[in-house]
């Protein structure tokens, strides 16, 4: 296997993700991946590594600024 390729597993592993997850998101951006021991270039991990990154940051978003907003009876 050349160097400048990553298996998903792999991946997975350094994002903290389930790689079954990782391989389903490559599986939606078109990548060839059939299982979590396929691998991607370098190129198409960074950008699953930039989806995860913008799912964990909008999350964080989501937790620190709640939608429903509960005032005190007047």
């Amino acid at each position: 296997m050349s160097e400048d390729r990553i298996k998903i597993k792999e991946l997975g592993s350094d994002l903290s993700q389930d790689p079954k997850e990782v391989l389903r998101v490559a599986q939606s951006f078109g990548l060839p991946v059939k299982t979590t021991q396929g691998s991607v270039t370098l190129e198409e991990a960074s950008r699953l590594r930039e989806h995860f990154v913008m799912l964990k940051q909008a999350e964080e978003d989501r937790a620190s600024h709640p939608s429903v907003i509960v005032r005190p009876p007047s």
